[in-house]
């Protein structure tokens, strides 16, 4: 169902009031633990749920809900409003708090991650709603505020809140996905270097886009840039701390654990074959592995590692490989985050329900060149969910799958300059998830 003139102008206006919100994990505050960003995209949301007449509820400033319909069951949307940091401003075509509409393609950081989807969501609710539709459960639309910085938002809703019976989160791949790799986000601590100054990246789960290399004594200083992708999909980015170390002289590199440690493990071999040689792929893929964020300074020095492992493998295969490397007398490992492995069953009702409404949708969702490789295998023969190295919230909550909003021949640009996303995709993406929502609140009669 196409949306009336009207609707799409006011979709795009509320679009335009969700992307402009520079939602990024920032200082704490009583009212907003994650920064005041991140409560301000909820509470924008939250005014657009008004205004059609659904209820909401803010829990503590980490999560909130928009909720329609009665009863003691319910589906939940699992979504988030949370952003990363949008890198150098300079970097982009546009402004990434700024929508703007480019060659039929909306962009702006969070179009895709997850504001874009979750507002669709919304609007598929708002569909239903006012065409008279009567859920047979309660239909709740759940907007996590602190996704990219391991899901404790999530955390804190189960704690108060019962699991859904059934739902999705839009914050993924479709045609929908049943394995995603570990998630495991490490520290290294060490000693400082009083004769070199290295700063680079913004988060674990980025490939940094820029790195800054300074020695004082030499009057050096230069800022190297690479070009910002997903870690789950470090190849498709260009690490600037790789590529910063990589210039600096051998014996700068040698006098320090850290930059010998890079030096061996990520430039002169691929990790793959060396680090983790032991560790064995499986139907999720192939470890991947991506060094996010470094600081050396006078008197310490830090490193961020964020590593993606097969689902058949565990954690503390992966920790004792770093630990094999690393001089246990000067560094210190520690576990920041970690996800578990998820595995989904291929042939849940849920399941089945999900890629029939994706295969309805198919001939909707355009492909500028229909002979891609990978626009054919995804569009002949039967569907099929796939496993990702991404973390989704489908392994923080139960009973929840992940269900678009990526289609398999995109290019993704989540986490990197110029995030965008299809403008006909994403009014699509409207009367699909609608559709998932209703198909999903029948599910809980059966």
């Amino acid at each position: 169902m196409l949306l009336s003139q009207d609707r799409s102008i006011q979709f795009e206006q509320d679009l335009t009031d969700l992307i402009a919100v520079k939602s990024v994990k920032s200082d704490s505050t009583e009212s907003a633990p994650y920064g005041i960003g991140t409560l301000e995209a909820l509470n924008v949301m939250f005014d657009i749920a008004d205004r059609y007449g659904f209820t909401h509820k803010n829990l503590d400033g980490r999560v909130g809900y928009i909720e329609w319909g009665q009863g003691l069951k319910y589906i939940a949307v699992l979504s988030h409003l949370d952003i990363v940091p949008p890198g150098p401003l300079s970097d982009w075509s546009t402004d990434p708090y700024a929508l703007t509409l480019l060659n039929g393609y909306y962009y702006g950081r969070g179009i895709v991650d997850d504001k874009g989807p979750a507002l669709a969501a919304l609007y598929g609710m708002i569909d239903l709603k006012e065409s008279g539709y009567e859920p047979p459960c309660r239909i709740r639309l759940i907007l996590g505020l602190d996704e990219e910085h391991g899901s404790s938002c999530v955390k804190h809703y189960l704690e108060h809140e019962p699991e859904p019976e059934y739902g999705f989160t839009p914050d993924a791949d479709f045609p929908a996905i049943f394995a995603e790799k570990g998630i495991l986000q490490i520290e290294i601590t060490s000693r400082g270097n009083p004769e070199l100054r290295i700063l680079g990246g913004d988060a674990a789960n980025m490939v940094p886009a820029s790195c800054e290399v300074s020695i004082p004594s030499l009057r050096f200083a230069k800022k190297y840039i690479g070009k910002s992708a997903h870690a789950s999909t470090p190849e498709k980015g260009d690490n600037a701390i790789i590529k910063a170390i990589s210039d600096l002289p051998i014996a700068l590199k040698t006098s320090h654990p850290f930059l010998s440690f890079i030096e061996t493990e990520f430039i002169s071999n691929d990790p793959r074959h060396r680090l983790f040689s032991t560790v064995t792929s499986d139907f999720s893929g192939d470890i991947c592995v991506n060094i996010g964020m470094i600081e050396l300074a006078d008197t310490f020095g830090r490193l961020i590692i964020d590593v993606r492992y097969p689902v058949t493998e565990n954690s503390d295969k992966i920790l004792s490989c770093f630990r094999a490397v690393l001089d246990e007398a000067s560094t210190s490992t520690s576990v920041m985050s970690h996800l578990l492995p998820l595995h989904i069953g291929k042939h849940s009702a849920q399941m089945t329900a999900l890629l029939k409404i994706y295969e309805s949708y198919l001939e909707q969702f355009e492909c500028d060149d229909r002979n891609n490789p990978l626009y054919l295998k995804f569009t002949q023969g039967p569907v099929q969910p796939i496993a990702i190295g991404g973390g989704t919230y489908a392994r923080s909550m139960p009973n929840i799958i992940p269900f678009g909003p990526y289609l398999p021949w995109e290019n993704a640009t989540l986490h990197q300059k110029d995030e965008c996303y299809k403008k006909s995709h994403l009014l699509t993406l409207i009367d699909v998830y609608r559709d998932a929502i209703r198909l999903l609140s029948e599910l809980t009669n059966t």
